[in-house]
């Protein structure tokens, strides 16, 4: 699972045919985009296999920080540049244990009042030759952010449900699985999939609330790729595999050893026990 140190009580994961996915974080020479340009963020490669279906799992700790003026932590999903889902968690959710949650449906509305739900999953890219100068500069723009999931944070006050939500139309799934094999070698970074959508006969119960947004805490970027190409890369290396996707345990300090007190038991089987810390 990623982790910020600047949201320690947050952690995510990417979730493949129901198993955590591996994790690799080595030093990355590709840039960040501007769009979240001073937050704080953290990069993961993990593979990815056409035909895999995958969801994203968040666990918040009780120990998270609302803050004074916030109640509500927003978790935006972005898939391959695109916001498909978001979902809040408020303040009064967290209780003694951790809150976990899964997004693992892409939900829309339709004019009729019907509502689908689509299961992600990976899928080869089919590279196209370009056709035209406005194919070229709209495919320069989504390799930047194809291959990639991405989890963002938002504190927000919350002001209740919204009975008058609009629920009429969803936006439309349209991203490209195609784009132009010039558009890839100027502007990608060896990206070979993309997540497709897939329709699913489930009915789950949505609610709306009214929030106000104030601050973005934090983002999350898993860049997917395939295995050979992450091999290829050097990526898919031990040295830089993330311990805790891993379930491997962390090096930490020795907690500090409880005081001992002397016990004696006395004739009448009760037991005494001297606090006073001296042994004599």
């Amino acid at each position: 699972m990623a982790i910020l140190p600047a949201v320690p009580a947050f952690s995510t994961a990417v979730i493949v045919n129901g198993e955590p996915a591996d994790e690799y974080q080595p030093p990355c020479p590709i840039p960040y985009d501007a769009e979240f340009e001073g937050v704080p963020r953290i990069r993961c490669f993990i593979p990815a296999e056409t035909g895999n279906t995958y969801s994203v799992r968040f666990r918040l700790s009780p120990r998270f920080d609302f803050g004074n003026k916030t109640d509500t932590l927003l978790v935006a999903i972005y898939i391959d540049g695109a916001l498909v889902e978001e979902t809040i968690v408020y303040k009064e959710l967290l209780r003694e244990q951790d809150f976990i949650d899964h997004i693992k449906y892409r939900h829309q509305h339709h004019s009729d009042g019907s509502r689908t739900y689509h299961e992600f999953w990976f899928r080869d890219l089919a590279p196209a030759e370009c056709t035209s100068a406005a194919t070229l500069n709209a495919d320069m723009q989504l390799v930047k952010t194809l291959g990639t999931i991405r989890v963002v944070l938002k504190l927000a006050k919350n002001f209740g449900k919204d009975p008058s939500a609009d629920h009429c139309l969803g936006e439309e799934i349209s991203r490209s699985l195609e784009p132009s094999c010039k558009a890839l070698a100027l502007n990608g970074h060896g990206q070979t999939h993309g997540t497709d959508y897939m329709e699913v006969d489930v009915d789950v119960p949505i609610a709306y609330y009214v929030i106000d947004t104030r601050e973005t805490i934090g983002c999350f970027d898993f860049v997917y790729l395939s295995p050979d190409t992450l091999k290829a890369q050097g990526i898919m290396d031990l040295k830089f595999i993330n311990q805790v996707a891993q379930g491997v345990p962390q090096t930490f300090e020795p907690a500090p050893k409880p005081p001992r007190f002397p016990a004696r038991t006395l004739s009448n089987g009760c037991l005494e026990i001297d606090l006073t810390g001296d042994d004599e």
